[in-house]
Formats: structure tokens, sequence, C-alpha cells
């Protein structure tokens, strides 16, 4: 008997070592899931804290746009716009029908100064010098005074009685 009882303390002996190293290895699994329970945890918060950015003090505007402006561009450095993009198309076509070619790209100095030299320019510039010269003609003073002259030859009266404001009570007499 006392034999068996030796056996059967060797084997209790035996499972309590097997337990042991079973609750060892189960404490060793236990520990890394924790600290990655925790790491994904703290990263959630992390999440949290960016996407919440509570300011409650404040209101923040944050302007949303479905489109950006775009301008366009003649060979003379000259800009069209800004403008919606739908709306530079239809410029574009627009230009381009009677001759005036747009681009999306602003020119540079080499392309403008390149330009400058060309005879499509300088027959612009000429027409443009033409047509303010009329146009400064016509603003200048002496024009009141023919105009006064010739309105005074249509009424049949002279161009001072036409040229004089009579006065608030000048006017029943």
């Amino acid at each position: 008997m006392a034999k068996t009882d030796e056996v059967k303390t060797q084997t209790q002996e035996q499972e309590i070592k097997n337990l042991r190293a079973k609750i060892a290895r189960l404490e060793a699994e236990k520990k890394p899931v924790m600290v990655n329970a925790l790491d994904g945890i703290m990263s959630e918060i992390k999440k949290i804290k960016q996407k919440g950015k509570g300011s409650p003090d404040t209101i923040n505007v944050v302007e949303r746009h479905d489109h950006k402006n775009i301008s366009l561009w003649t060979k003379w450095g000259k800009r069209i716009g800004p403008m919606h993009p739908d709306n530079a198309i239809q410029t574009l076509q627009r230009f381009a029908e009677i001759g005036i070619i747009l681009s999306a790209d602003r020119p540079t100095k080499a392309q403008l100064e390149a330009y400058k030299e060309t005879a499509e320019y300088k027959d612009m510039i000429a027409k443009e010098q033409k047509r303010r010269a009329i146009k400064n003609e016509s603003r200048k003073s002496g024009q009141m005074e023919k105009l006064t002259a010739e309105i005074a030859k249509l009424a049949g009266v002279s161009a001072a009685q036409i040229n004089h404001i009579l006065k608030p009570n000048e006017v029943g007499k």
C-alpha cells in the first residue's frame, strides 16, 4: 500500500506541475492581450479626439465649393474672369467664333514679348489707337459749344438764351 501511496503522490505532484505550467502559460498569453487591448483603446481615443476637436465656445466655418473658378487669358495678357468652368468653356467658344484665341494658362513674360513683335499685335494696337482718338475727340470741351449753337440754330434763338438758366424767382415772369 505504501507503494501505491507513493505512486499517487508522484502522479499528483506531476499533475500539480502540469497545472502550474498551464497557469503560467495562460498568464503569459493574458498579458499581451491586455496590452494589445489597451493600445487599441488608446488609438480609438486618439481618433475620437482628432475627429471631435471639442471647442464648445467657438463655431468653425468651413467653406465648401463644388468648383474652382477659372480665368482665361488673351495672347496679349488680358485676363477674362474668374468664372465657373462651364461659363469658361462657353466664353472660350464664343471668343473663338469671333477669332480671338483664349487660353486657360497665363502667358509668360517671354510669350508676351514675342507676341508684341508680331504684325497681328501691331495692327491691333493701331486700330485701338485710332478708336481711342475718335473717342477722345468727342470728349473735348468744344463739343458742348457746337451742340449749343446747333440747338440754338434749330430753335431760332441765340445760344446765350439756350445757356441761360432761370433762377426760381424769374420763372413766373
